[in-house]
Protein backbone atom coordinates (compact mmCIF):
# COMPACT_ATOMS: atom_id res chain seq x y z
CA UNK A 1 0.00 0.00 0.00
CA UNK A 2 2.85 2.36 0.82
CA UNK A 3 4.47 1.88 -2.62
CA UNK A 4 1.07 2.22 -4.36
CA UNK A 5 0.55 5.59 -2.60
CA UNK A 6 4.00 6.79 -3.67
CA UNK A 7 3.33 5.63 -7.25
CA UNK A 8 0.00 7.52 -7.39
CA UNK A 9 1.69 10.62 -5.95
CA UNK A 10 4.40 10.44 -8.63
CA UNK A 11 1.78 10.08 -11.40
CA UNK A 12 -0.22 13.03 -9.99
CA UNK A 13 2.89 15.20 -9.79
CA UNK A 14 3.85 14.22 -13.34
CA UNK A 15 0.39 15.23 -14.62
CA UNK A 16 0.63 18.58 -12.85
CA UNK A 17 4.09 19.23 -14.26
CA UNK A 18 2.95 18.21 -17.76
CA UNK A 19 -0.15 20.44 -17.57
CA UNK A 20 1.96 23.34 -16.35
CA UNK A 21 4.48 22.79 -19.16
CA UNK A 22 1.67 22.59 -21.74
CA UNK A 23 0.09 25.78 -20.40
CA UNK A 24 3.39 27.66 -20.52
CA UNK A 25 4.07 26.31 -24.02
CA UNK A 26 0.64 27.54 -25.15
CA UNK A 27 1.30 30.90 -23.50
CA UNK A 28 4.65 31.17 -25.25
CA UNK A 29 3.13 30.39 -28.67
CA UNK A 30 0.30 32.88 -28.17
CA UNK A 31 2.70 35.58 -26.96
CA UNK A 32 4.97 34.93 -29.93
CA UNK A 33 2.04 35.31 -32.32
CA UNK A 34 1.16 38.70 -30.84
CA UNK A 35 4.70 40.08 -30.73
CA UNK A 36 5.51 38.77 -34.20
CA UNK A 37 2.47 40.64 -35.56
CA UNK A 38 3.67 43.94 -34.12
CA UNK A 39 7.31 43.40 -35.12
CA UNK A 40 6.58 42.30 -38.70
CA UNK A 41 4.24 45.24 -39.22
CA UNK A 42 6.74 47.84 -38.02
CA UNK A 43 5.11 48.46 -34.65
CA UNK A 44 7.74 47.03 -32.33
CA UNK A 45 11.52 47.28 -32.14
CA UNK A 46 13.08 46.06 -28.91
CA UNK A 47 13.05 43.23 -26.33
CA UNK A 48 10.38 41.39 -24.37
CA UNK A 49 10.64 39.00 -21.44
CA UNK A 50 7.80 37.15 -19.67
CA UNK A 51 8.59 34.96 -16.68
CA UNK A 52 7.05 33.25 -13.66
CA UNK A 53 9.65 33.87 -10.92
CA UNK A 54 12.89 32.68 -12.61
CA UNK A 55 11.13 30.44 -15.10
CA UNK A 56 11.24 32.34 -18.41
CA UNK A 57 8.06 31.72 -20.42
CA UNK A 58 8.98 33.98 -23.32
CA UNK A 59 12.11 35.91 -24.24
CA UNK A 60 12.92 37.52 -27.57
CA UNK A 61 14.42 40.57 -29.29
CA UNK A 62 13.35 42.29 -32.50
CA UNK A 63 14.74 44.85 -34.89
CA UNK A 64 17.83 46.95 -34.50
CA UNK A 65 19.89 48.32 -31.63
CA UNK A 66 21.60 50.47 -34.28
CA UNK A 67 19.67 51.17 -37.49
CA UNK A 68 22.64 52.72 -39.32
CA UNK A 69 24.99 49.80 -38.63
CA UNK A 70 22.18 47.22 -38.88
CA UNK A 71 23.15 45.85 -35.46
CA UNK A 72 20.38 43.64 -34.12
CA UNK A 73 18.75 43.95 -30.71
CA UNK A 74 19.34 41.16 -28.20
CA UNK A 75 17.96 40.35 -24.77
CA UNK A 76 21.39 41.27 -23.35
CA UNK A 77 21.21 44.77 -24.86
CA UNK A 78 21.29 47.69 -22.43
CA UNK A 79 18.39 50.16 -22.67
CA UNK A 80 17.67 53.36 -20.79
CA UNK A 81 14.72 52.32 -18.60
CA UNK A 82 13.46 55.89 -18.16
CA UNK A 83 11.08 56.41 -15.26
CA UNK A 84 11.41 52.81 -14.08
CA UNK A 85 14.55 54.33 -12.51
CA UNK A 86 12.20 55.80 -9.90
CA UNK A 87 11.56 52.29 -8.51
CA UNK A 88 15.23 52.08 -7.52
CA UNK A 89 15.19 55.56 -5.99
CA UNK A 90 12.08 54.72 -3.97
CA UNK A 91 13.64 51.44 -2.81
CA UNK A 92 16.76 53.32 -1.66
CA UNK A 93 14.61 55.67 0.42
CA UNK A 94 12.72 52.69 1.85
CA UNK A 95 16.00 51.01 2.81
CA UNK A 96 17.18 54.16 4.58
CA UNK A 97 13.83 54.47 6.36
CA UNK A 98 14.03 50.84 7.51
CA UNK A 99 17.55 51.50 8.83
CA UNK A 100 16.22 54.45 10.81
CA UNK A 101 18.21 57.05 8.87
CA UNK A 102 15.14 59.01 7.74
CA UNK A 103 11.37 59.18 8.11
CA UNK A 104 8.81 59.45 5.29
CA UNK A 105 7.39 62.45 7.15
CA UNK A 106 10.68 64.35 7.21
CA UNK A 107 10.25 67.72 5.53
CA UNK A 108 12.51 68.53 2.61
CA UNK A 109 13.54 71.86 4.15
CA UNK A 110 15.54 69.79 6.67
CA UNK A 111 17.75 68.85 3.73
CA UNK A 112 17.23 71.89 1.50
CA UNK A 113 16.69 75.18 3.39
CA UNK A 114 16.27 76.87 -0.02
CA UNK A 115 12.66 75.61 -0.07
CA UNK A 116 11.68 77.31 3.21
CA UNK A 117 9.85 80.21 1.55
CA UNK A 118 7.39 78.22 -0.55
CA UNK A 119 7.64 74.45 0.07
CA UNK A 120 8.15 74.14 3.82
CA UNK A 121 5.33 71.58 4.19
CA UNK A 122 6.57 69.17 1.51
CA UNK A 123 7.67 65.80 2.95
CA UNK A 124 9.60 62.82 1.63
CA UNK A 125 6.27 60.95 1.42
CA UNK A 126 4.91 63.68 -0.86
CA UNK A 127 7.93 63.31 -3.15
CA UNK A 128 7.51 59.53 -3.29
CA UNK A 129 3.81 59.70 -4.21
CA UNK A 130 3.91 62.70 -6.61
CA UNK A 131 1.71 64.74 -4.29
CA UNK A 132 4.24 67.50 -3.48
CA UNK A 133 2.91 70.14 -5.89
CA UNK A 134 6.46 70.86 -7.08
CA UNK A 135 6.91 71.96 -10.68
CA UNK A 136 8.28 69.27 -12.97
CA UNK A 137 11.54 70.61 -14.36
CA UNK A 138 10.98 68.54 -17.53
CA UNK A 139 7.24 68.62 -18.24
CA UNK A 140 6.50 72.06 -16.73
CA UNK A 141 9.77 73.91 -17.35
CA UNK A 142 11.03 71.93 -20.41
CA UNK A 143 14.70 72.39 -19.48
CA UNK A 144 15.73 69.46 -21.70
CA UNK A 145 14.39 71.35 -24.74
CA UNK A 146 16.04 74.64 -23.83
CA UNK A 147 19.48 73.41 -22.80
CA UNK A 148 22.05 71.16 -24.42
CA UNK A 149 22.76 69.47 -21.08
CA UNK A 150 20.83 69.35 -17.79
CA UNK A 151 22.49 68.51 -14.46
CA UNK A 152 21.29 68.14 -10.86
CA UNK A 153 22.38 71.70 -10.07
CA UNK A 154 20.56 73.20 -13.05
CA UNK A 155 17.37 71.29 -12.20
CA UNK A 156 17.62 72.23 -8.51
CA UNK A 157 18.26 75.91 -9.21
CA UNK A 158 15.29 76.06 -11.57
CA UNK A 159 12.88 74.95 -8.81
CA UNK A 160 14.33 77.38 -6.30
CA UNK A 161 14.17 80.23 -8.84
CA UNK A 162 10.47 79.74 -9.64
CA UNK A 163 9.52 79.52 -5.94
CA UNK A 164 6.00 78.17 -6.34
CA UNK A 165 3.91 75.04 -5.97
CA UNK A 166 1.06 73.94 -8.21
CA UNK A 167 -1.10 73.01 -5.21
CA UNK A 168 -0.96 72.42 -1.46
CA UNK A 169 1.19 69.34 -0.64
CA UNK A 170 -0.92 66.18 -0.32
CA UNK A 171 -3.96 67.79 -1.93
CA UNK A 172 -3.60 66.31 -5.44
CA UNK A 173 -1.56 63.90 -7.54
CA UNK A 174 0.67 65.41 -10.24
CA UNK A 175 3.53 63.43 -11.75
CA UNK A 176 6.81 65.25 -11.12
CA UNK A 177 10.33 64.19 -12.05
CA UNK A 178 11.55 66.94 -9.73
CA UNK A 179 10.47 65.00 -6.67
CA UNK A 180 12.69 62.08 -7.60
CA UNK A 181 15.86 64.01 -8.29
CA UNK A 182 15.35 65.63 -4.86
CA UNK A 183 15.02 62.13 -3.35
CA UNK A 184 18.30 61.18 -5.05
CA UNK A 185 19.94 64.25 -3.52
CA UNK A 186 18.56 63.29 -0.08
CA UNK A 187 20.10 59.81 -0.49
CA UNK A 188 23.46 61.47 -1.23
CA UNK A 189 23.20 63.82 1.76
CA UNK A 190 22.36 61.03 4.21
CA UNK A 191 24.82 58.41 2.95
CA UNK A 192 27.63 60.74 1.85
CA UNK A 193 27.87 58.64 -1.30
CA UNK A 194 26.92 59.51 -4.85
CA UNK A 195 23.54 58.22 -6.04
CA UNK A 196 25.38 55.94 -8.48
CA UNK A 197 27.59 54.51 -5.74
CA UNK A 198 24.67 53.87 -3.39
CA UNK A 199 22.51 52.14 -6.01
CA UNK A 200 25.44 50.04 -7.25
CA UNK A 201 26.61 48.99 -3.78
CA UNK A 202 23.21 48.44 -2.16
CA UNK A 203 21.04 47.13 -5.02
CA UNK A 204 22.86 46.16 -8.21
CA UNK A 205 25.76 44.29 -6.60
CA UNK A 206 23.82 42.41 -3.86
CA UNK A 207 21.15 41.28 -6.33
CA UNK A 208 23.60 40.33 -9.07
CA UNK A 209 22.36 42.89 -11.60
CA UNK A 210 25.65 42.84 -13.51
CA UNK A 211 24.44 44.73 -16.58
CA UNK A 212 22.78 47.71 -14.88
CA UNK A 213 24.28 51.18 -14.67
CA UNK A 214 23.57 54.70 -13.42
CA UNK A 215 24.44 57.51 -15.80
CA UNK A 216 25.60 60.74 -14.18
CA UNK A 217 28.12 63.53 -14.76
CA UNK A 218 31.03 61.21 -13.88
CA UNK A 219 29.86 58.09 -15.73
CA UNK A 220 28.18 58.43 -19.10
CA UNK A 221 29.75 55.80 -21.38
CA UNK A 222 27.15 53.05 -20.93
CA UNK A 223 28.44 49.60 -22.07
CA UNK A 224 26.36 47.91 -24.79
CA UNK A 225 23.85 50.80 -24.86
CA UNK A 226 21.39 50.56 -27.73
CA UNK A 227 20.68 53.72 -29.71
CA UNK A 228 17.29 55.39 -29.48
CA UNK A 229 15.27 56.82 -32.36
CA UNK A 230 12.37 59.14 -33.09
CA UNK A 231 11.12 58.87 -36.67
CA UNK A 232 14.21 56.71 -37.33
CA UNK A 233 16.50 59.62 -36.42
CA UNK A 234 18.93 58.95 -33.57
CA UNK A 235 18.14 61.00 -30.49
CA UNK A 236 20.27 61.27 -27.34
CA UNK A 237 18.17 63.22 -24.82
CA UNK A 238 18.74 60.39 -22.34
CA UNK A 239 22.50 61.01 -22.14
CA UNK A 240 22.10 64.81 -22.16
CA UNK A 241 19.85 64.80 -19.07
CA UNK A 242 22.40 63.89 -16.40
CA UNK A 243 19.99 64.26 -13.50
CA UNK A 244 19.82 61.51 -10.88
CA UNK A 245 16.87 59.61 -9.53
CA UNK A 246 14.11 59.71 -12.10
CA UNK A 247 15.34 58.43 -15.47
CA UNK A 248 19.08 57.75 -15.60
CA UNK A 249 19.35 53.98 -15.03
CA UNK A 250 20.27 51.61 -17.87
CA UNK A 251 19.56 47.90 -17.69
CA UNK A 252 18.59 44.69 -19.49
CA UNK A 253 15.32 42.76 -19.43
CA UNK A 254 17.10 39.94 -17.59
CA UNK A 255 18.40 42.25 -14.87
CA UNK A 256 14.90 43.67 -14.36
CA UNK A 257 13.64 40.12 -13.86
CA UNK A 258 16.15 39.77 -11.03
CA UNK A 259 14.87 43.07 -9.62
CA UNK A 260 11.21 41.95 -9.75
CA UNK A 261 11.93 38.64 -8.04
CA UNK A 262 13.74 40.46 -5.25
CA UNK A 263 10.43 42.14 -4.39
CA UNK A 264 8.68 38.85 -3.62
CA UNK A 265 11.61 37.49 -1.60
CA UNK A 266 12.10 40.71 0.43
CA UNK A 267 15.80 40.79 -0.34
CA UNK A 268 16.14 44.53 0.25
CA UNK A 269 13.34 45.53 2.64
CA UNK A 270 10.83 43.62 4.76
CA UNK A 271 7.20 42.86 3.87
CA UNK A 272 5.75 45.62 6.06
CA UNK A 273 7.86 48.25 4.32
CA UNK A 274 6.97 46.91 0.88
CA UNK A 275 3.25 46.71 1.69
CA UNK A 276 3.27 50.45 2.44
CA UNK A 277 4.96 51.11 -0.90
CA UNK A 278 2.26 49.10 -2.69
CA UNK A 279 -0.61 51.03 -1.09
CA UNK A 280 -2.03 54.23 -2.68
CA UNK A 281 -2.26 57.32 -0.47
CA UNK A 282 -5.41 59.19 0.49
CA UNK A 283 -5.42 62.64 -1.09
CA UNK A 284 -6.52 65.82 0.63
CA UNK A 285 -9.57 66.02 -1.63
CA UNK A 286 -10.73 62.57 -0.45
CA UNK A 287 -9.75 60.72 -3.62
CA UNK A 288 -7.25 57.88 -3.93
CA UNK A 289 -4.68 57.51 -6.68
CA UNK A 290 -3.47 54.22 -8.17
CA UNK A 291 0.11 55.16 -7.30
CA UNK A 292 2.07 54.05 -4.23
CA UNK A 293 5.78 54.67 -3.77
CA UNK A 294 6.48 54.84 -7.53
CA UNK A 295 4.53 51.69 -8.38
CA UNK A 296 1.19 52.00 -10.15
CA UNK A 297 -1.19 49.51 -8.56
CA UNK A 298 -3.86 47.48 -10.33
CA UNK A 299 -6.03 44.64 -9.01
CA UNK A 300 -7.91 41.98 -10.99
CA UNK A 301 -8.60 38.24 -10.80
CA UNK A 302 -4.86 37.60 -10.59
CA UNK A 303 -4.53 39.78 -7.51
CA UNK A 304 -2.35 42.87 -7.28
CA UNK A 305 -0.06 43.94 -10.11
CA UNK A 306 2.50 46.70 -9.59
CA UNK A 307 3.98 48.36 -12.63
CA UNK A 308 5.62 51.43 -14.13
CA UNK A 309 6.30 52.81 -17.58
CA UNK A 310 9.32 54.75 -18.77
CA UNK A 311 9.94 57.08 -21.68
CA UNK A 312 12.88 59.33 -22.56
CA UNK A 313 14.48 60.09 -25.93
CA UNK A 314 13.32 57.23 -28.20
CA UNK A 315 13.12 54.68 -25.36
CA UNK A 316 9.75 53.30 -24.25
CA UNK A 317 9.78 50.78 -21.40
CA UNK A 318 7.41 48.85 -19.15
CA UNK A 319 7.94 46.74 -16.04
CA UNK A 320 4.99 44.90 -14.54
CA UNK A 321 4.97 42.31 -11.74
CA UNK A 322 1.99 40.24 -10.52
CA UNK A 323 2.61 39.90 -6.79
CA UNK A 324 0.48 36.76 -6.27
CA UNK A 325 1.56 34.76 -9.32
CA UNK A 326 5.04 36.31 -9.44
CA UNK A 327 4.72 36.88 -13.19
CA UNK A 328 6.94 39.53 -14.77
CA UNK A 329 6.19 41.34 -18.02
CA UNK A 330 9.14 43.47 -19.15
CA UNK A 331 9.17 45.39 -22.43
CA UNK A 332 11.94 47.63 -23.81
CA UNK A 333 11.66 49.55 -27.10
CA UNK A 334 14.06 52.03 -28.70
CA UNK A 335 12.16 53.61 -31.60
CA UNK A 336 9.09 55.71 -30.79
CA UNK A 337 7.52 54.96 -34.17
CA UNK A 338 7.88 51.22 -33.51
CA UNK A 339 6.77 51.24 -29.88
CA UNK A 340 3.22 49.97 -29.54
CA UNK A 341 4.03 49.07 -25.95
CA UNK A 342 0.56 49.82 -24.56
CA UNK A 343 -1.15 47.71 -27.21
CA UNK A 344 1.23 44.83 -26.52
CA UNK A 345 0.60 45.08 -22.76
CA UNK A 346 -3.18 44.96 -23.31
CA UNK A 347 -2.91 41.96 -25.64
CA UNK A 348 -0.59 40.01 -23.33
CA UNK A 349 -2.81 40.71 -20.33
CA UNK A 350 -5.67 39.30 -22.42
CA UNK A 351 -3.62 36.13 -22.89
CA UNK A 352 -2.78 35.89 -19.17
CA UNK A 353 -6.43 36.41 -18.19
CA UNK A 354 -7.76 34.15 -20.98
CA UNK A 355 -9.85 37.00 -22.35
CA UNK A 356 -10.54 38.10 -25.90
CA UNK A 357 -8.11 40.71 -27.21
CA UNK A 358 -7.85 42.69 -30.42
CA UNK A 359 -4.59 43.39 -32.24
CA UNK A 360 -4.04 47.05 -33.00
CA UNK A 361 -4.26 48.07 -36.63
CA UNK A 362 -1.10 49.07 -38.46
CA UNK A 363 -0.53 52.82 -38.58
CA UNK A 364 -0.63 54.41 -42.04
CA UNK A 365 1.50 57.22 -40.63
CA UNK A 366 4.39 55.04 -39.44
CA UNK A 367 4.13 52.87 -42.54
CA UNK A 368 4.43 55.87 -44.86
CA UNK A 369 7.44 57.20 -42.96
CA UNK A 370 9.16 53.81 -42.96
CA UNK A 371 8.63 53.48 -46.74
CA UNK A 372 9.91 57.02 -47.31
CA UNK A 373 12.95 56.42 -45.10
CA UNK A 374 14.02 53.12 -46.64
CA UNK A 375 12.70 53.30 -50.23
CA UNK A 376 12.22 56.96 -51.10
CA UNK A 377 9.24 59.24 -51.70
CA UNK A 378 8.11 57.81 -55.04
CA UNK A 379 7.94 54.23 -53.76
CA UNK A 380 6.16 55.42 -50.59
CA UNK A 381 3.52 57.32 -52.62
CA UNK A 382 2.82 54.32 -54.86
CA UNK A 383 2.55 51.86 -51.97
CA UNK A 384 0.30 54.11 -49.91
CA UNK A 385 -1.94 54.67 -52.93
CA UNK A 386 -2.30 50.88 -53.22
CA UNK A 387 -3.06 50.60 -49.50
CA UNK A 388 -5.77 53.27 -49.66
CA UNK A 389 -7.42 51.58 -52.63
CA UNK A 390 -7.19 47.92 -51.53
CA UNK A 391 -6.14 47.54 -47.88
CA UNK A 392 -7.63 50.55 -46.12
CA UNK A 393 -9.50 48.51 -43.49
CA UNK A 394 -6.24 47.01 -42.22
CA UNK A 395 -4.72 50.36 -41.19
CA UNK A 396 -5.20 52.97 -38.50
CA UNK A 397 -5.83 56.16 -40.50
CA UNK A 398 -5.32 58.73 -37.77
CA UNK A 399 -5.79 62.30 -38.99
CA UNK A 400 -3.86 63.67 -36.02
CA UNK A 401 -0.84 61.38 -36.51
CA UNK A 402 -0.67 62.09 -40.24
CA UNK A 403 -0.80 65.81 -39.56
CA UNK A 404 1.96 65.39 -36.97
CA UNK A 405 4.08 63.47 -39.48
CA UNK A 406 3.55 66.18 -42.09
CA UNK A 407 4.89 68.82 -39.71
CA UNK A 408 7.79 66.55 -38.80
CA UNK A 409 8.76 66.59 -42.49
CA UNK A 410 8.07 70.30 -42.81
CA UNK A 411 10.23 71.41 -39.88
CA UNK A 412 13.13 69.35 -41.20
CA UNK A 413 12.98 70.77 -44.72
CA UNK A 414 11.51 67.67 -46.40
CA UNK A 415 8.81 69.77 -48.06
CA UNK A 416 7.88 67.33 -50.85
CA UNK A 417 7.30 64.59 -48.28
CA UNK A 418 5.27 67.02 -46.14
CA UNK A 419 3.05 67.91 -49.11
CA UNK A 420 2.42 64.24 -49.90
CA UNK A 421 1.59 63.51 -46.26
CA UNK A 422 -0.89 66.37 -46.04
CA UNK A 423 -2.41 65.32 -49.41
CA UNK A 424 -3.05 61.86 -47.96
CA UNK A 425 -4.78 63.50 -44.99
CA UNK A 426 -6.95 65.66 -47.25
CA UNK A 427 -7.93 62.60 -49.25
CA UNK A 428 -8.85 60.68 -46.11
CA UNK A 429 -10.55 63.62 -44.37
CA UNK A 430 -12.08 65.86 -47.06
CA UNK A 431 -14.28 67.60 -44.47
CA UNK A 432 -11.35 68.59 -42.24
CA UNK A 433 -10.52 72.29 -42.26
CA UNK A 434 -7.27 71.61 -40.43
CA UNK A 435 -6.09 69.14 -43.10
CA UNK A 436 -6.48 71.77 -45.85
CA UNK A 437 -4.89 74.44 -43.64
CA UNK A 438 -1.78 72.26 -43.17
CA UNK A 439 -1.56 71.48 -46.88
CA UNK A 440 -1.82 75.20 -47.63
CA UNK A 441 1.10 75.89 -45.28
CA UNK A 442 3.25 73.25 -47.00
CA UNK A 443 2.51 74.68 -50.45
CA UNK A 444 3.35 78.16 -49.16
CA UNK A 445 6.69 76.90 -47.83
CA UNK A 446 7.32 75.44 -51.29
CA UNK A 447 6.61 78.74 -53.03
CA UNK A 448 3.39 77.47 -54.67
CA UNK A 449 1.27 80.49 -53.77
CA UNK A 450 -1.76 79.67 -55.91
CA UNK A 451 -2.11 76.21 -54.38
CA UNK A 452 -1.56 77.65 -50.91
CA UNK A 453 -4.38 80.17 -51.42
CA UNK A 454 -6.66 77.48 -52.84
CA UNK A 455 -6.22 75.24 -49.78
CA UNK A 456 -6.51 78.07 -47.25
CA UNK A 457 -9.79 79.09 -48.90
CA UNK A 458 -11.05 75.52 -48.69
CA UNK A 459 -10.08 75.42 -45.01
CA UNK A 460 -12.12 78.59 -44.38
CA UNK A 461 -15.04 77.26 -46.39
CA UNK A 462 -15.16 74.17 -44.17
CA UNK A 463 -14.66 76.18 -40.98
CA UNK A 464 -15.19 79.97 -41.11
CA UNK A 465 -13.73 80.12 -37.57
CA UNK A 466 -10.33 78.85 -38.72
CA UNK A 467 -8.28 81.86 -37.62
CA UNK A 468 -5.00 80.46 -38.98
CA UNK A 469 -6.34 80.17 -42.53
CA UNK A 470 -7.98 83.59 -42.24
CA UNK A 471 -4.77 85.29 -41.14
CA UNK A 472 -2.68 83.62 -43.83
CA UNK A 473 -5.09 84.63 -46.57
CA UNK A 474 -4.99 88.25 -45.35
CA UNK A 475 -1.19 88.23 -45.51
CA UNK A 476 -1.15 86.66 -48.96
CA UNK A 477 -3.67 89.17 -50.31
CA UNK A 478 -1.48 92.05 -49.12
CA UNK A 479 1.46 90.56 -50.97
Amino acid sequence: MKYRTIFIAIITLSVLIFNNYTQQSDFSKEIDKVIDYYAVNGMFNGCILVAETNNIIYENAFGYADFEEKKYNSTDAVFCIGSITKQFTAMSIMMLQQRGELSYDDKIVEFFPEFEDFANEVTIRHLLTHTSGLLDYLNDLSLHEKLLEVTDKIAFDSLVTYKRLKFKPGEKYSYSNSGYFLLAMIIEKITEKSYREFISENIFFPLGMKNSYVLDESFYDIPNRVKSYEFWREIDTDVRVKVNGHGNIYSTVKDLLIWNNSLSTYRLVDKTTLDIAFSPPQLGNGEKTDYGFVWHIKEDQNGKTVFHRGGIAGFRTYNGFQLNNKISLIIFANNTEMSEVNAIINNLEGIFNRKHYTLKKKSICEYFYELWYFRGLKAAKNKIQHVLEHERSEYDLSEFRLNELGYHFLTRGNIDAAIETFKINVKLYPESSNAYDSLGEAYLRNGQIDLAVKNYKKALELNPENSSAHEMLKKLEKK
